[in-house]
């Protein structure tokens, strides 16, 4: 977690992670303002005692021990990022270099990245058996690159991966980015060090909302209604008006939970009800669950 917005989607993260019974130790990585991390970063104490509350176990990254990567732009870059409305959404690429820090736990034999902005609906135990010595790296493709004949996918997508931790990799993609330019975030470095060793996991191990294929149950009542037992894990990749907190608030500013952060106003039963609208109402109901929870425990504290 970068920024204190993304702090909701790891919330809910932990919540559905709990509630598919998902195994493993719950790692997150944040980074903080200041000399030994970013001052992009506006993390308060309150924001890391919850996510504690929740069940993560916190890992700082810190400049200093070199655990924490940045996405580098020239100033070129950034000038044309503030001057052109189309490119000022790529700021928010900055921190996503940060996820080069799963290398390091090599304490681990396998190690299961999510994306904050990603809600697990269902156990993706199986994932954990994958990496071996010679196979490091396992992730979804592209979002798009499913409607290609034979499913072939050049690219693979970050939101989901599936690694076996070997820190000289970290240092590696740390030294390649404190060099590059990396505007665009992670993934071109990604794709380019492990161009020809990835390895495709199964469709439907992670949908993201960027992709336009989703399961489609096999029957006549509503084309677009998708069959969500076949999903993992849904990403809500995008702008920042489209991430979930951020629908959820204008949903509840409005009084109107057919209102979407990207799309507007959105029909019942439309294709976009149930392919973006359907994910969003199961993700404010986990937020729900995990603000009473917290009200909760904030309530047991100050009564004793």
């Amino acid at each position: 977690v970068t920024t204190s917005a993304y702090v909701a989607g790891a919330l809910v993260l932990a919540e559905s992670l709990e509630r598919v019974g998902a195994i493993g130790d719950r790692i997150l990585f944040y980074v903080v303002s200041g000399d030994d991390g970013d001052d992009r970063s506006d993390i308060t104490e309150t924001d890391l005692s919850n996510l504690r509350r929740v069940g993560w176990e916190l890992r700082k990254l810190s400049l200093r021990d070199g655990t924490l990567t940045q996405c580098r732009t020239s100033e070129e870059t950034q000038r044309k990022m503030e001057e052109k409305e189309e490119l000022r959404g790529v700021k928010r690429y900055w921190g996503t270099c940060a996820k080069f820090a799963i290398f390091t736990l090599e304490e681990y034999e396998a190690v299961v990245y999510i994306d904050a902005d990603s809600i697990v609906l269902h156990n993706f135990d199986f994932v954990y058996s994958y990496p071996t010595f010679d196979k490091i790296l396992f992730a979804p493709g592209t979002p798009g690159c499913w409607k290609v004949a034979d499913f072939v996918c050049e690219e693979f997508y970050g939101a989901f991966l599936v690694v076996k931790p070997l820190p000289h990799i970290q240092k590696y993609l740390h030294q390649v980015a404190e060099q590059a330019e990396l505007a665009m975030g992670e993934l071109p470095l990604l794709n380019l060090v492990f161009k020809n060793s990835w390895q495709k996991l199964p469709y439907g191990t992670l949908v993201a909302a960027t992709d336009d294929m989703r399961p489609i149950l096999n029957h006549k009542k509503h084309q677009y209604e998708v069959d969500w037992s076949l999903i993992n894990v849904y990403d809500f990749s995008g702008p920042p008006k489209a991430k979930p907190w951020n629908t959820l608030d204008l949903q509840q500013r409005h009084n109107d939970y057919l209102l979407h952060g990207y799309f507007g106003k959105v029909q019942q039963d439309s294709r976009l009800d149930h392919f973006y609208l359907r994910p969003q109402l199961m993700w404010n109901e986990h937020y729900a669950a995990v603000l009473t929870k917290l009200g909760s425990a904030s309530n047991q504290e100050a009564s004793t």
